[in-house]
């Protein structure tokens, strides 16, 4: 447990005790990018294009292609789409947001939610919340009304219409709190009120969780999860064995797993711990001309040693 909490950056560990699998997710919105392979795929519109159709159907099958290059790139959690909102036109990350539109940017999400799904693909949308700054945050004041009519209303509908089962926590402070230690969010709103069923992770845990992300902390108020790639003290559960700790960890594998085993991964043909054919067949076409080779140098020694002998 304490691995498939700390060490889910661009992943999801496996867990022998119950035969899960491990997963790969990757970075988006716009394409699909491993951080690790360096493999990507063909790029789309950015998603303010996208949004500026008004069209939920074409966002859908922006997802469905999405979700579609994942499965070819064996990737099961897509880290998009990004759902903050334009509040200035000089955000430094607009282009990956869909408008100052709440509702707007709320029904084209959730289509591009359900593309994906419909691949077995599950999509984190991110950042929540109150993500508009994107640099030098310090903390984020609002009132709620504000919130829940502009702000929080695209998660909603993605949420409540697109049936979301991942979602991203972003690095802001609501106030003086940070996203991920926020239980009025994540469990009062995010799953109390709006239902979502799934797991929450943080936003990369870079720096030594920049000074304020914790693990302990995070998961006691509704985060599972840390996008982190390496075992460092602030993205591992200090006292794993406190039943307290043992009550959270245990409840966010099972929102980890619960969204994991309903993605493509575990689908009849979905999960296959051998080669894939591809790399079959490079093995076989290796195996081939290795023996041909060891063929031909073996006629070359023969021809050799009977001139040799002739010579003699």
């Amino acid at each position: 447990m304490t691995n498939m909490i700390a060490l889910s950056g661009y992943q999801t560990p496996a867990m022998e005790s119950v035969g899960k699998v491990a997963t790969v997710d990757a970075d988006g919105p716009a394409a699909i990018n491993n951080n690790f392979t360096g493999a990507g795929s063909i790029g789309f519109p950015v998603e303010v294009m996208i949004a500026c159709t008004w069209n939920q159907d074409l966002a859908q099958q922006y997802g469905e292609m999405m979700g579609k290059m994942c499965r070819e790139m064996n990737i099961a959690g897509w880290y998009a789409p990004g759902m903050n909102t334009h509040r200035t036109p000089f955000g430094a990350r607009n282009y990956e947001y869909f408008s100052e539109d709440g509702t707007l940017a709320g029904y084209i999400s959730s289509a591009t939610v359900k593309g994906a799904a419909s691949q077995g693909v599950y999509a984190y949308i991110k950042h929540f919340a109150m993500y508009e700054m994107n640099a030098k945050m310090v903390c984020v004041w609002s009132d709620e009304q504000a919130m829940r009519e502009i702000y929080l209303k695209p998660f909603e509908i993605s949420v409540k219409d697109g049936d979301a089962h991942a979602v991203m926590v972003s690095w802001s402070f609501i106030g003086i709190k940070w996203s991920g230690e926020n239980s009025n969010l994540l469990n009062n709103v995010l799953r109390g009120e709006w239902g979502f069923e799934g797991f929450c992770l943080t936003d990369f845990f870079r720096n030594n969780g920049h000074g304020f992300m914790n693990a302990d902390a995070a998961l006691a108020n509704g985060v599972d999860a840390m996008l982190s790639t390496y075992a460092g003290d602030p993205n591992v559960v200090q006292n794993p064995d406190a039943a307290s700790s043992v009550k959270y960890m245990r409840q966010a594998c099972k929102n980890v797993m619960y969204t994991v085993v309903n993605s493509w991964m575990y689908e009849e043909d979905g999960v296959d711990t051998g080669l894939p054919v591809w790399q079959k067949a490079v093995i076989g076409a290796d195996v081939a001309v290795g023996v041909i080779l060891i063929g031909l140098g073996a006629l070359v020694w023969r021809r050799y040693r009977k001139s040799r002998a002739e010579e003699v």
